[in-house]
């Protein structure tokens, strides 16, 4: 009984147990249910938003199983494709893929799942809409569990057609650039708008030889040559800092080590907006060019060197000629003033004192055409009678018009005949004019000066003779310089050849004009001179000379003369004494310091060159003894001369030799009247 009874109980018990864990095996597979249902709705939902998502984004969206195969495009996708979804097979996209990248993205997608890693592609997609072809970015990347197997893969097509194109063009533009900049026959440069140089052109590269990595930024300073390199650094940085073009020389090394001149130009490039995007600039070859300036400049400096050296030989000359025809020419003349000489005589001193003008004429033409060439004449101007200065020049030339039975002939109708001029040289310019006529006229002809008003308020004067004529080939030249017409006229007539030179450089210095007019051989000439007329009129005396009152000696009036030159100092000795004057002789500075000391001196008349010292130096030593009067009396006569005398202190500068009547009217200016 008590057997059967643990043996139910064990059958219950056994029963009891069996059915806690059917119970239990239902409860665990009702909760499995309910968790996959649960997961399987929110996976359902988490594959609703994706797709919500993909179709809102603006890039074609794809989906592909963990063993690749593709089940998921978003409507963008396939409506740029023009397909269903039930059309858009595993490997459908690919048909619309172009024909040169369809392999291109099937193996680039192949090795990225085989190596389960995310890939990144460009190629083009044939667009249904219109059938052409558009540059895409296609992208995938793998979705992982946490043990690290991949679930799916998620893919996008980006549209970059124009981003494509633009780059495309930017490549070509750039492509374009660098080939116009390799071509230029100089060297190019391009930087950022901070002026970082990120280009060179490739002369620039063969000329350096320097890799173009290498002088890229600032890299590029190291060909300028040392002296030039900080100054070619800070004009660069002030062009960059002040955004605007510059330009500037420096030299530049070779790749053989030899420095060239160059001329560096560069400007802004500037977008719509005035925006700096780039710089560009040329450097272009100019050692040839500065060679030529080097080559221009050091001959400049020597034919200025040798013009100073011709102005101090004439100079010189002029100086070593003049002083030997000072005593001639003062003998002569106190001869020819002799009343006790005979008429022969007389004619014969008549004739040593006109040779010896005449070649004191012929230096100072010289001296007035080297002055006037380097614009170193100044005009005194003043008003100045026309007429009367036509008057005395034809007085001048008479004796020698008389001579060759020359008739001089006047007719002056012009009604405004007084100049602004300066008249030592208006006469100088009529006595070429006229002694010209008279030396290329043969004997019995004649020689006319006449004058009339001009249209344009001037007044003209034609000279016009009878003589030799010139040629028409000639008649250019006739105002050059050394001019004559010809070998065979200068042996004819003689002289220079500097008085029409001479004369038409002192008429444009008027602000007048000189031509001149030829019919030819034999047949005369015409010399125009036209020049401005003043309307004011004020008398001056007929000869251009002060009155003889101030022209008169000085009884008592003490001289100092000082001359090194043994005939001169004599002669003009001689020549004072006879105006009156009380005359002390030196030879030297320092003789006529002592011939000073103690004694009143009225007026120094001294040589400039003198054995010991300058006339310049011994008439500052003097002023700074006592108030003295100076004339230079010297054979050197050009401006710098005189301005040297003029501040040296002496009031009158007299070129040798100097007629006594020229020195009688000078000495008569300076000594003031008893």
């Amino acid at each position: 009984m008590t057997e059967l009874m643990d043996d139910r109980l064990n059958r219950e018990r056994e029963l009891a147990d069996g059915f806690a864990a059917s119970w239990q095996e239902i409860t665990d597979r009702k909760r499995q249910e309910e968790r996959l249902t649960h997961s399987q709705g929110e996976l359902r939902e988490s594959e609703e938003w994706f797709r919500l998502i993909a179709d809102s984004i603006p890039h074609m969206v794809w989906s592909a199983r963990g063993d690749g195969g593709t089940d998921y495009y978003n409507s963008r996708f396939l409506d740029y494709l023009g397909v269903t979804p039930e059309q858009m097979g595993e490997w459908t996209w690919l048909s619309t893929l172009h024909p040169d990248d369809a392999e291109k993205a099937r193996e680039a997608w192949r090795k990225a799942y085989e190596n389960g890693e995310e890939y990144q592609i460009e190629y083009r997609i044939r667009r249904a809409s219109d059938g052409r072809y558009r540059w895409h970015l296609g992208r995938a990347v793998p979705l992982r569990d946490p043990h690290g197997k991949i679930l799916r893969w998620f893919g996008t097509c980006t549209d970059i057609d124009e981003q494509k194109r633009a780059r495309e063009d930017l490549r070509e533009s750039e492509l374009f650039f660098r080939q116009m900049i390799d071509s230029l026959p100089a060297l190019a440069w391009a930087t950022g708008p901070d002026g970082y140089c990120d280009l060179l052109s490739r002369p620039w590269i063969d000329y350096s030889g320097i890799p173009e990595a290498e002088q890229h930024g600032d890299g590029w300073l190291q060909l300028v040559h040392a002296d030039d390199r900080e100054r070619v650094f800070q004009v660069w940085r002030e062009a960059v800092e002040d955004r605007g073009a510059y330009a500037l020389e420096y030299r530049l090394r070779r790749h053989d080590g030899v420095y060239r001149w160059f001329k560096a130009q560069g400007r802004p490039i500037r977008d719509e907006q005035g925006r700096i995007v780039r710089w560009f600039g040329i450097s272009t070859d100019i050692e040839d060019q500065k060679k030529t300036e080097r080559d221009l400049h050091e001959a400049r400096g020597a034919a200025e060197e040798a013009s100073r050296a011709k102005d101090q030989f004439l100079a010189v000359l002029s100086h070593e000629l003049r002083t030997p025809l000072t005593p001639v020419l003062t003998v002569a003349q106190m001869l020819e003033a002799d009343p006790g000489l005979g008429p022969k005589q007389r004619e014969w001193m008549e004739m040593i004192r006109r040779n010896v003008e005449l070649e004191t004429r012929l230096i100072d033409d010289l001296l007035d055409h080297t002055r006037i060439s380097r614009g170193k004449v100044e005009l005194h101007l003043s008003p100045t009678d026309l007429h009367g200065r036509i008057l005395q020049t034809l007085a001048i030339c008479e004796s020698d018009a008389r001579g060759k039975r020359i008739e001089l002939v006047t007719d002056l109708r012009a009604t405004r005949s007084w100049l602004q001029a300066d008249p030592a040289r208006l006469q100088q310019v009529l006595w070429n004019l006229v002694k010209n006529g008279v030396k290329f006229t043969p004997e019995g002809g004649r020689v006319t000066v006449q004058t009339a008003d001009s249209e344009d308020g001037g007044v003209v004067i034609e000279v016009r003779d009878t003589g030799v004529g010139i040629d028409p080939e000639r008649l250019p030249r006739v105002f050059d310089a050394f001019e004559q017409g010809g070998r065979e006229v200068t042996r004819m007539f003689g002289g220079l050849g500097l008085g029409l030179a001479i004369s038409k450089g002192l008429v444009e210095l008027h602000g007048g004009m000189l031509t001149a007019a030829s019919d030819g051989r034999d047949r005369g000439a015409v010399f125009t001179l036209r020049m401005p007329a003043s309307a004011v009129a004020t008398p001056e005396p007929a000869s251009g000379v002060a009155p003889d009152r101030e022209a008169g000696p000085r009884p008592g009036r003490r001289v100092l003369l000082v001359e090194d030159h043994p005939d001169t100092l004599a002669a003009m000795a001689q020549l004072l004494e006879l105006f009156g004057y009380t005359v002390r002789t030196a030879d030297s500075v320092a003789s006529a310091l002592q011939a000073a000391e103690g004694e009143r001196i009225d007026v120094v008349v001294s040589d400039i060159g003198l054995p010991d010292g300058s006339g310049l130096d011994l008439m500052r030593q003097l002023l700074a003894r006592q108030p003295v009067r100076g004339i230079a009396l010297s054979g050197f006569g050009m401006e710098e001369d005189l301005r040297k005398s003029r501040e040296a202190g002496f009031e009158e500068h007299l070129t040798k030799p100097v007629d006594f009547a020229q020195l009688q009217r000078v000495l008569a200016r300076v000594i003031a009247p008893v």
